[in-house]
């Protein structure tokens, strides 16, 4: 028997705690009815997706084909141009509907041949190559130092999927689903910049760093969300103090004013980039912690870059 689910009008985790909190139910609700049996998600009547709840959903879809090996796991109604031009933007304009019913391993190579900005891999070593060689293409001009801090960023982020995200439940995250991760490019031309996102649906950052400092530590979840993030810091610190480099890699291409935003479990770290001192030498940038009203499943790390002289715009 098959199950239909209606998605919300709206489907967006940041700016509205109440469309947030629905969309998180809603993704909590089609993981739990999609270990149960087909599921027919009816998106006809949605009218916006925000670039992070968007492949969220892609990640939730796609982890459901392939965790029951069939891309009919999920099958997806979509809005029309004619009456609900709105969600048929959003939806099938932005290609997330090719992404939600590619739920076959050679269906996503397909979208990374093709360089559809919604993309999943297992392989950081080789895909993080693909994915700067596919945006480089896309921005006006070589912006080779960009290129290369974001190259080192998307490979620290990716790894951290391979060596962290799983762990805890390696028998479910084996096969096509081992060490996997979605992402997501945006290009806004009118304002110069371009978004760009990675999710996986493992242990959050917190917990995951949590686990490694043992029941003595009673810091508040803020505390520790900063130190894991911090540079020096690693759950492998104490068997191998060289570690704990990452987080600044994450970091490292946010230039003046940009944008770096890490959420996972009920908390949102962003950091922006360094403004310049009366020398032109950029100073280091400034990270806050938020607490969400609604918990995620796994880490959504999402960059905001300027590819022109400007203006800045914060992430949507």
């Amino acid at each position: 028997m098959t199950t239909t689910i209606v998605a919300p009008s709206h489907i967006c985790i940041y700016h509205n705690v109440e469309v947030s909190r629905e969309t998180v139910r809603f993704l909590k609700l089609l993981l739990a009815e999609g270990h149960e049996g087909p599921l027919e998600l009816d998106l006809r009547n949605t009218r916006y997706v925000s670039g992070a709840a968007a492949l969220m959903l892609f990640a939730h879809v796609n982890f459901l084909q392939l965790l029951y090996g069939s891309k009919n796991r999920v099958r997806c109604l979509f809005p029309s141009r004619s009456s609900n031009p709105e969600g048929h933007n959003y939806i099938v304009g932005t290609q997330l509907s090719r992404a939600l019913v590619s739920g076959t391993l050679e269906a996503l190579d397909q979208l990374v041949e093709e360089g559809v900005f919604f993309q999943s891999s297992n392989n950081p070593t080789r895909h993080a190559n693909i994915t700067v060689e596919q945006l480089t293409k896309r921005l006006n001009g070589p912006h080779t130092q960009l290129m290369s801090m974001l190259g080192s960023a998307i490979t620290e982020a990716v790894l951290n999927v391979r060596h962290h995200a799983y762990a805890h439940n390696p028998e479910l995250f084996s096969g096509p689903l081992e060490s996997r991760w979605w992402q997501y490019a945006r290009f806004d031309e009118k304002d110069g910049c371009f978004i760009f996102l990675i999710y996986d649906l493992g242990l959050g950052i917190l917990q995951t760093y949590k686990n490694s400092l043992g029941a003595s530590r009673i810091d508040a979840d803020t505390h520790i969300m900063e130190e894991a993030l911090s540079f020096g810091y690693s759950r492998f610190s104490a068997t191998n103090p060289e570690r704990g480099c990452g987080s600044e890699d994450i970091k490292h291409p946010i230039r003046s004013d940009e944008l770096l935003l890490i959420c996972c479990d009920d908390l949102r770290y962003i950091y922006r980039g360094g403004t310049n001192d009366c020398d032109g030498n950029q100073m280091s940038g400034k990270a806050k912690i938020e607490r969400t009203f609604y918990k995620i499943d796994g880490n959504l790390i999402e960059w905001t870059f300027e590819t022109t002289d400007g203006a800045k715009k914060e992430a949507q």
